[in-house]
């Protein structure tokens, strides 16, 4: 690559941040993220004012600009026209763990999914060789401005305009497949591109895991202690995600169904919601608090069945209204007993099996205790 010296310090103090964090053990990655500038890779971001206003901040604002790029923050590089993020500069604490449990050394042959900014391309690039790197990035003028900025470095992996939720098979099999996008399961095309022995690092729902690969074609791990929301994988076919607008537009539909039930505190129980985010991984909610920062109202709506609930607090009853196909709160309430009965498990003592045929096995402490098989 092509070295500079541009704002060192500034990577120094990231890099010491991260180490002070718990991550960046590996001193692979260390050096990566000292060597590896990030400012060529966001040149322009918006972020939240303390209005809670979208602004946009590049080099024409130095201080600022500066210090957003080497904080630990994720910063937002893209909108859809609905106002949806869909692509991002990953917060680097994140990065670096993914990129730590992803284990790969040196001549491992890679493939990313979702070149995004190309920051996190550029240090697998650093770190395996750029030659070993394959990248998937389905929005092609995100794929362009990442290229120009790897090139800028003389970094040259090879950059794939597509779905990455197909893979890349032309380069397969891969030793490490590691995504920058969230998924909702792992795809079949990933799992057969995977070598035997390989890892592949996703964000599913709330969770980061890395899944070993068997000779058998059984892909197994267990939820980091960390967790991680990341934007969701487009399909190439439409959008993912809902704009907050239309999710407070369908849970304020007339209710088909209303029933009164005890006080559930699972909507502010962020374990839960993990298990919850696995199980329905078309979710979308939010919750509206009181005057007192106490929550009122729990709405949410599965954007694959157009079904919605919410929940409205009374003292220490709640109301249930719901709508659609799906009846969600029966699905709810029978999740959330199980989580009670099982000792509120925190999110990583779950784990993952997928089969050779791609059936998704949630257990819970070890993978012979199944306790959900996911649609």
């Amino acid at each position: 690559m092509t070295t500079t010296n541009d704002y060192i310090q500034d990577r120094r103090k990231l890099v010491a941040l991260l180490r002070q964090k718990g991550t960046l053990q590996d001193r692979l990655w260390c050096q990566a993220f000292l060597d590896v500038p990030r400012h060529v890779f966001v040149p322009k971001f918006t972020l939240l004012d303390a209005a809670e206003n979208l602004v946009t901040i590049d080099r024409r604002q130095p201080e600022e600009w500066l210090a957003a790029v080497y904080s630990d923050d994720a910063l937002v590089t893209s909108h859809d026209e609905s106002g949806i993020a869909c692509s991002s500069s990953t917060q680097p604490f994140v990065m670096a763990v993914m990129l730590e449990v992803l284990q790969a050394r040196s001549g491992m042959r890679v493939l990313e999914i979702g070149t995004g900014t190309g920051y996190n391309t550029a240090l697998l690039s650093y770190a395996l060789g750029a030659q070993n790197v394959t990248s998937v990035e389905i929005d092609s003028a995100v794929s362009r401005a990442a290229k120009t900025a790897l090139v800028s470095l003389d970094f040259r992996p090879e950059i794939i305009v597509g779905d990455g939720l197909q893979g890349f098979p032309a380069n397969a099999p891969y030793d490490r497949i590691i995504a920058t996008c969230s998924t909702r399961k792992v795809p079949q095309s990933w799992l057969e591109q995977t070598a035997d022995n390989g890892v592949i690092v996703v964000n599913l729902g709330f969770g980061i895991i890395a899944l070993s690969m068997t000779t058998e074609r059984v892909a197994s791990g267990q939820f980091h202690p960390e967790v991680a929301a990341f934007i969701e994988a487009r399909p190439a076919d439409g959008r993912a995600g809902l704009p907050f607008g239309e999710l407070i537009r369908i849970v304020n539909q007339e209710p088909e169904t209303v029933s009164q039930g005890d006080n559930p505190s699972l909507i502010t129980t962020a374990d839960f919601e993990f298990l919850l985010k696995l199980v329905i991984p078309g979710l979308s909610w939010y919750t509206r608090l009181d005057d007192l920062g106490n929550p009122e109202r729990w709405g949410a709506t599965d954007i694959d069945s157009g079904s919605w609930i919410t929940l409205d607090h009374h003292g220490d009853m709640t109301t249930v209204s719901q709508g659609g196909a799906r009846k969600l709160w029966p699905t709810i309430q029978t999740l959330y007993q199980s989580w009670l009965e099982a000792g509120k498990p925190s999110h990583d003592h779950y784990g993952l099996t997928i089969a050779p045929d791609g059936q998704h096995s949630l257990w819970l402490t070890n993978p012979d205790n199944v306790i959900y098989v996911l649609d």
